[in-house]
């Protein structure tokens, strides 16, 4: 072939593609591409710590040798003269030129995006400074630009500013407290996906440190509605007492006066005697008095799960502990078969039932058991051996915060203004809500929270974000499987309380998007704790320290980008060879040190972090 007839062919080639590619479709991808892309990298930019992310750049749409672009080639390829298998190789090949060219634009653009994000980080980070290097600044959550985060936050902050504690242990007490005196009465539930208002909170402390008076704070309210209750039960209880004596009295009137008439209709043969029985049964009845109540508990104490079903069977299916011990906690890491069932089953909305010879048969429809306490590691392992608890996903039925000494700041001010303002508020929305929802009644009415279409949608994208992160990882331990499949879950509740605590009729407002929006912040900053408590042994501060020393290392070997990925990090640091997931956290805990910040994803998956502009060889940081 000729090198004119060549220069025709490719002429017409090119020009098929313009009219049929560049014109109608590459132009119009382009620009989605563009838009779509800036899109995730201002998402990118405003998520930290982005804990469960994954940034998935989704295909440009290649050409897939549409028909119309494929028959213009093929009848320039045959007004040419050319054989049938040089028409096919020729068409081929353009399409996969131009596919490449494609992924070539998709590449350079990622790249171009993310060092747009690495940039805007290290332009923030320079105007701080290194920290040293410490696991417990594991605990600080980084705020966000979020009407519901700052109120709960400024909240917490003003309870902190009284009692000591950081406001992150303090928020997620309100928030946990908040379930608890709503009686689990709240839920939502849009397309099957139901969630109850309650959360399980286990603060884990090994430091020896008291935190009694930490716990009496937010048990307060409760104790002191529960005493109430108590006082009037005494009263009323006198009341039921003497009225019951009356009845009985009656009552055995009544027997005999019917054994007399149905005798002798007997044998006058005067009545029907099925009918005299019957009326003399009904009258009976409308005099015998039901049993007492009996006295009402908020309190769930101490005994068998046995004993924990009846208790709740007798309190309007729900009970609550609020404790620096962690007594509940201490028995429930020892259940299982059908007494772990009482505590799972709890969560969601599964009926519960076992036959005794005691009680006779204990039945729940929908009962609430919610934790708020303080254990020690020790209790946390053993939860950790019961294989029972684990394999039925009951990790994510925990929330575990590390909790050490460091989150007691040492300055009490019982007299602090914002902290008896706080204080103030906290025990009257606390008081408000035992006021409408604690019942001794069984089969309690339960309120539906209606969620805004947009919210479930977020909600949705995150449980798929959350899905494609553990897909991503390898040797997960299973403990934290079960903790991120329910992390929408859990966002959702954290989600549903602070709606509560907002609004003094929750069902009048349907739940927003800024409102998930915090709750999924709030539980991807909670999933740093449950990695740090499942990985104790593992994640140590010379672990921590030698990933740091690598960072430094990579840059007096050469490596002069501004950012690094976990992956990179991995291969380098012999500390973590052995896990992908490990490098990641490693590096995420040293971000909270402000070594580096987490600004999104490469293509396959692997995390990036932007370095602080000091990390340098030159620079003494370690």
């Amino acid at each position: 072939m000729s090198d004119n007839k060549d220069d025709y062919i490719q002429k017409n080639l090119e020009q098929a593609l313009e009219v049929c590619g560049d014109s109608e479709f590459l132009q119009k991808q382009r620009s989605e591409y563009f838009s779509t892309e800036n899109e995730k990298i201002s998402v990118i930019d405003q998520s930290f710590p982005p804990v469960i992310q994954k940034n998935v750049i989704t295909n440009s749409h290649p050409i897939n040798q549409d028909k119309q672009v494929s028959n213009i080639l093929l009848s320039h390829a045959q007004e040419m003269g050319l054989g049938k298998i040089q028409q096919e190789t020729t068409i081929l090949n353009t399409f996969s030129n131009n596919d490449s060219a494609r992924k070539r634009f998709k590449k350079i653009f990622f790249e171009a995006g993310l060092l747009q994000a690495v940039n805007s980080a290290r332009e923030a980070m320079q105007y701080e400074s290194i920290q040293e290097i410490k696991i417990s600044l594991l605990p600080q959550i980084t705020p966000i630009e979020n009407s519901f985060f700052t109120s709960i936050y400024k909240f917490a902050s003003a309870l902190s500013a009284g009692n000591g504690f950081s406001p992150e242990v303090n928020m997620l007490a309100v928030i946990t407290a908040t379930g608890q005196a709503s009686q689990g009465r709240y839920f939502t539930e849009e397309s099957g996906w139901y969630e109850k208002g309650v959360l399980n909170t286990v603060f884990i402390d090994d430091s020896g440190l008291k935190k009694s008076f930490f716990f009496e704070l937010f048990e307060e309210p409760f104790k002191n509605f529960e005493d109430e209750k108590k006082k009037e039960y005494a009263i009323t209880g006198l009341e039921f007492s003497t009225r019951k004596k009356l009845a009985k009295l009656t009552e055995n009137k009544l027997y005999s006066k019917a054994v007399n008439e149905i005798s002798k209709s007997i044998q006058t043969n005067t009545e029907d005697t099925e009918t005299l029985i019957q009326k003399w049964t009904d009258k009976i009845n409308s005099h015998t008095e039901k049993s007492m109540p009996a006295e009402p508990r908020i309190f769930v104490g101490t005994g068998t799960a046995i004993k924990i079903a009846k208790e709740l069977m007798l309190q309007g299916e729900n009970l609550v502990s609020i404790s620096a011990e962690g007594g509940l906690i201490k028995q429930i890491c020892k259940w299982k078969d059908k007494d772990l069932d009482l505590f799972l089953t709890s969560f969601t909305r599964e009926r519960w039932s076992h036959e005794t010879d005691k009680y006779g048969l204990i039945y729940l429809n929908n009962h609430s058991l919610s934790v708020l306490a303080n254990t020690q590691t020790k209790i946390i392992e053993e939860f950790f051996k019961n294989d029972d608890f684990i394999e039925r996903g009951g990790m994510s039925r925990l929330i575990v915060y590390n909790a050490d000494a460091v989150d007691f700041k040492g300055c009490i001010d019982w007299n602090n203004k914002n902290f008896l303002e706080a204080k103030a508020t906290y025990k009257k929305k606390i008081i408000s809500l035992l006021s409408q929802h604690h019942t001794q009644d069984q089969h309690r009415k339960l309120f539906k929270i209606p969620v805004d279409s947009d919210a479930i949608r977020e909600l949705k994208d995150f449980e798929s974000n959350t899905l494609n992160y553990i897909e991503s990882q390898n040797n997960l331990p299973i403990q934290l499987i079960s903790f991120y499949r329910k992390l929408h879950g859990t966002a959702l509740r954290i989600t549903m309380l602070l709606h509560i605590w907002m609004h003094n009729d929750p069902c009048e407002h349907s739940i927003n998007i800024d409102a998930v929006k915090c709750g999924i912040h709030i539980s991807r900053w909670l999933c740093l704790h449950a990695f740090m408590v499942t990985q104790r042994q593992e994640m140590n501060m010379e672990r921590i320290k030698k990933v740091a020393q690598c960072l430094r290392d990579l840059f007096k070997n050469g490596h002069d980008e501004p950012y690094i990925t976990a992956r990179k990090v991995q291969q380098k640091c012999r500390a973590v060879k052995h896990s992908a997931s490990m490098a990641t956290d490693c590096l995420r805990i040293l971000a909270q040190c402000n070594y580096c910040r987490e600004v999104g994803m490469t293509e396959k998956g692997s995390p990036v972090f932007a370095l602080h502009p000091a990390i340098y060889p030159d620079q003494n940081l370690f």
